[in-house]
C-alpha cells in the first residue's frame, strides 16, 4: 500500500497518534505550589527538573503554539489564590534564572502568548495531604490533530485497508468523548422549591437539623446536576469549535463554511450558556472598561440566576477568547484580570466543608463534625473554583475586530478531564482498531 493511502488508514491514524504521545511533557515535581515569591532555591530546582525531563526526552524548547495544563497539590495552611500560582511558573518555563546553572537563552518556550489553551487544576486535599506541581504539556498542532482523529472516528472516515473489521467494535464511539455513564437529575431544582414550600409539614416528622441538612444537601445535588451538564456542553462545542473551523486562509468572508462555522459557535458559546465580557484589553483604559464590564455580568448573572446562589456545589469556569486583530493578553493574564471578581462576586466555595451552613443546625455533634472538617482544610482560599480553562479560539472573518472574551461555568467537584477524557476516547478506540 502507497504511503500516503496508509496514513489514511486506521492503522497508519493509530501509528501517527502513538508518535504524539511520544512528543508530550510530563513532569511531577514534589514541591508546595508557590507564587511570585516563591524562594529561590525551589525555583531552580523547578528549572533543573524541567531541564532534566526535556533532556530525557529528547527535546528542546517549544517553538510554536502549546497546550498547557498545571495540577497544583497544596499542604499549605494559606496557598496562595488560584491565579496567582500559574504566572510564577509560566514566567520560570520560560528564561533560565541566573544561578539556575542552566546555559540557555530559552527553557520550555520562548514566551507564554505561545499557550494557546490552558488548564489550571487546584487540589485543596488539606493539611495531611502530599504537596506536589505537576506540568503536561504538547504542541498545540498535536492536540488539533487528536481533536481531527476524534472526528474521522465519528464519521468512519478512513481508508479501507483490505481487513476485515467487526463493526461493533466501534458502535460505543459514535457519540465522541464527555459522555458519562452518570445521567444527572433534571428535577433537582423542582424537588428542592417543593421541598422548601412545604417546610411546615415535613418538619412534622423530621426534625430542624434533619430538614436544614436535606435541604443543604438537595440544593448542591441540584446545583451539581446543572453545572455538570453546561460543563459537558462546553467542552462538546470546543471540540467542534476547533474541529470545524475552516482551514483555507484564503477562502472569502461570506464563504458557506465559514458563515457555517461562525453561526455554529455562536450558538454554542453565546447566552444564555456564557456570560459575555468586555473583550481582551489590548489599548490604554482596555482594563478599566473590562473590569467595570467584567463585575456588571458577573452580578447580572447572579440576577438572573438565583437558583445557582449561593453557590453551595464547587466550580469550574472555562474562558474563551477571540482575540484582537491587534494582539490583546496572554490567557494567564485574562484569567487574573477574571477570577478576583469572580471570587467576590460569586464566592464559590473550594470545599463542601466551607459550603455547608452551621449557622441554623443545633446540634452539637453535627457543628463540631463540620468544624472538624474544616479544620483540616486550608484555613485560605474559603471561596475559589477548583479549575479554569482558557482556550484562544480560532478567529473568523465575521468576528469583531476587538473580538471578545466569555465566561462558561461548570461543575468543579466531577469537571470534564478535558484533555484526559479525549485521550481516554482515543485509547478505546486503538483497542478497537487492534482486535
Amino acid at each position: 500500500m502507497e504511503r500516503g493511502k496508509y496514513f489514511r488508514t486506521r492503522a497508519g491514524q493509530a501509528s501517527t497518534l502513538g508518535k504524539r504521545r511520544l512528543r508530550r511533557f510530563t513532569l511531577m515535581l514534589d514541591q508546595e505550589p508557590q507564587s511570585k515569591n516563591i524562594r529561590a532555591a525551589d525555583a531552580v530546582a523547578f528549572q533543573r527538573a524541567v531541564l532534566d525531563q526535556l533532556r530525557v526526552a529528547g527535546q528542546s524548547a517549544y517553538r510554536g503554539p502549546v497546550f498547557l495544563q498545571m495540577d497544583f497539590f497544596t499542604a499549605a495552611r494559606n496557598p496562595p489564590a488560584i491565579y496567582n500560582l500559574p504566572k510564577n511558573y509560566l514566567d520560570l518555563l520560560e528564561k533560565p534564572l541566573e544561578g539556575s546553572g542552566i546555559c540557555l537563552p530559552r527553557l520550555f518556550y520562548r514566551d507564554d502568548r505561545q499557550v494557546k489553551a490552558l488548564v489550571v487544576r487546584y487540589h485543596l486535599w488539606g493539611l495531611s495531604s502530599k504537596p506536589g506541581v505537576r506540568v503536561q504539556a504538547e504542541p498545540f498542532r498535536d492536540f488539533l490533530a487528536d481533536i481531527d482523529l476524534v472526528e474521522r472516528i465519528r464519521r468512519d472516515d478512513f481508508e479501507d485497508d483490505g481487513r476485515w473489521r467487526c463493526r461493533s467494535n466501534f458502535d460505543d464511539l459514535r457519540n465522541g468523548p464527555f459522555h458519562d455513564d452518570w445521567e444527572p437529575d433534571d428535577d433537582g431544582f423542582r424537588r428542592l422549591a417543593e421541598f422548601e414550600r412545604d417546610r411546615q409539614s415535613v418538619t412534622r416528622i423530621l426534625s430542624g437539623d434533619a430538614y436544614e441538612i436535606q435541604r443543604q444537601m438537595m440544593r448542591m445535588d441540584a446545583q451539581q446536576a446543572h453545572l455538570w451538564q453546561t460543563d459537558h456542553l462546553t467542552c462538546s462545542g470546543l471540540l467542534w469549535a476547533f474541529q470545524n473551523t475552516p482551514k483555507s486562509k484564503g477562502d472569502p468572508p461570506d464563504n458557506f463554511m465559514n458563515r457555517l462555522a461562525f453561526t455554529m459557535r455562536e450558538m454554542t458559546f453565546g447566552p444564555p450558556f456564557t456570560v459575555e465580557l468586555h473583550h481582551a484589553p489590548y489599548r490604554k483604559g482596555d482594563s478599566v472598561a473590562f473590569d467595570k464590564a467584567l463585575r456588571a455580568a458577573l452580578n447580572d448573572f447572579k440576577t438572573k440566576h438565583r437558583y445557582l446562589f449561593p453557590l453551595s456545589s464547587l466550580l469550574n469556569v472555562t474562558i474563551l477568547m477571540i482575540p484582537p486583530e491587534d494582539g490583546g493578553k496572554d490567557l494567564d493574564n485574562l484569567a487574573r484580570l477574571i477570577l478576583p471578581a469572580l471570587h467576590e462576586i460569586w464566592a464559590p466555595p473550594s470545599d463542601f466543608a466551607h459550603a455547608f451552613k452551621t449557622d441554623n443546625i443545633q446540634e452539637e455533634d453535627v457543628r463540631d463534625h463540620w468544624e472538624k472538617v474544616r479544620a483540616g482544610l486550608p484555613k485560605e482560599p474559603k471561596y475559589s473554583i477548583t479549575e479554569y480553562r482558557a482556550f484562544e479560539l480560532p478567529r473568523l472573518p465575521a468576528d469583531p475586530k476587538d473580538g471578545f472574551v466569555r465566561l462558561a461555568i461548570g461543575d468543579g467537584m466531577r469537571p470534564v478531564r478535558f484533555r484526559e477524557e479525549i485521550d481516554e476516547y482515543l485509547e478505546k478506540w486503538e483497542d478497537a482498531v487492534k482486535c
